[in-house]
């Protein structure tokens, strides 16, 4: 094992992952409930509506990260764009990371992470686009994941693993039938697979 080689730095490839600084690129496919834990309904805020909308979306999510390992320990910044239709799925936050070298050649993790959201393109509620004027959604969300880490040379590795999102998202806006401002919100759950290449420059 390299894990505690001071020379390891210096050769082309080691068994363990190794650096202070991580910066990576991530990519996987991705699932979000939008209306998973909780909906609401139209028919109490905009009358003649009279729904409850189910809104599940798919698609491609991108991303990327930067942050510090300290030992088994790391915390970073992460920002992931999910490519759904009709709408967009921002997210921007902290990431919290558990990362075991003991074992050569693969290194397990876990992270957390606490995120602001938004959507581009649409509110998190398409129907709520053609019944609101200047609609808007925001919100947050806690996610947790988990995965493996497998050092390629001294300052690259790759990663696969999985990660849910908890996100919960406000909509606001203007409604022009009631003449008042309207604003109401949903809880949803987003499940996305991740492949990641990650640079460790230091």
């Amino acid at each position: 094992s390299d894990q505690g080689d001071p020379d390891c730095l210096t050769k082309v490839y080691c068994k363990v992952v190794k650096g202070v600084l991580w910066i990576e690129g991530t990519v996987g496919p991705s699932k979000f409930n939008a209306t998973k834990f909780r909906s609401f309904n139209l028919l109490e805020d905009l009358p003649g509506a009279g729904l409850t909308p189910s809104v599940v979306v798919k698609g491609p999510e991108y991303g990327a990260a930067i942050g510090a390992q300290f030992k088994v320990f790391s915390i970073g910044a992460r920002f992931k764009y999910a490519k759904f239709d009709p709408f967009d799925l921002l997210t921007a936050g902290l990431d919290f990371g558990f990362l075991v070298k003991r074992v050569p050649f693969v290194a397990p993790y876990a992270r957390f992470g606490l995120y602001y959201n938004t959507t581009r393109g649409g509110t998190v509620i398409p129907v709520l686009d053609q019944l609101l004027e200047d609609p808007k959604t925001n919100g947050g969300g806690v996610s947790i994941g988990a995965g493996v880490r497998v050092p390629v040379i001294k300052w690259m590795s790759i990663a696969i693993g999985f990660d849910y999102t908890f996100v919960a998202l406000y909509v606001s806006g203007y409604d022009p039938i009631n003449d008042e401002d309207f604003a109401n919100g949903t809880i949803g759950g987003e499940i996305a697979g991740t492949f990641a290449l990650t640079i460790h420059p230091i």
